[in-house]
């Protein structure tokens, strides 16, 4: 059955897929939701225009490094893809791993949000941590002490399963 509307909360309420007319002929098959079609594409678009800028950069940082003649060893050399990514959060470099092409939506969604649930665990391991080693030196009860060090193991364990689903997902 076909349904036409204007209406977003009923096209949300009632749509499982949507074919896109996307121009010059081009019909796209849209697993989801209206609102997620709207928040697949601002995505799509948000992408776009940070590789432009990456690209840019990129073609600038080339240009600079031609224009004086000898390139200096970078501090990162032999870390891979994965590590940058974690050295520049922890530099508060924000940055976009791309996603695989071969997945969903729902999973291309899920990758995202497990980028960010990745690095917002990683920070709160490390301010966890700084918090056991100043209360450790304060004087800190033990059974504060051991209330952090729990809470501490259990986000080293989500964090370690959101690693795995999200390295799952980018070999997709």
């Amino acid at each position: 059955m076909a349904v036409v509307s204007h209406d977003n909360f009923f096209m949300n309420r009632v749509a499982e897929h949507l074919f896109v007319f996307q121009g010059d002929g081009v019909v796209r098959d849209f697993q989801g939701s209206y609102t997620d079609y709207l928040e697949f594409r601002r995505d799509e678009k948000a992408d776009a225009k940070l590789n432009s800028k990456a690209t840019a950069s990129k073609a600038l940082d080339d240009q600079q490094s031609m224009d004086e003649g000898s390139r200096q060893t970078d501090a990162t050399d032999g870390i891979t893809t994965g590590d940058n990514r974690l050295l520049a959060a922890a530099e508060g470099t924000p940055t976009t791993t791309p996603i695989p092409t071969a997945l969903s939506f729902n999973e291309r969604k899920e990758f995202k949000k497990l980028e960010k649930e990745v690095l917002k665990l990683g920070v709160q391991i490390e301010q966890l941590e700084d918090q056991i080693a100043t209360g450790s030196s304060r004087g800190e009860g033990y059974s504060v002490l051991n209330e952090w060090t729990t809470q501490l193991q259990k986000l080293k364990m989500q964090l370690e399963d959101k690693e795995l689903r999200w390295i799952e997902l980018a070999e997709k």
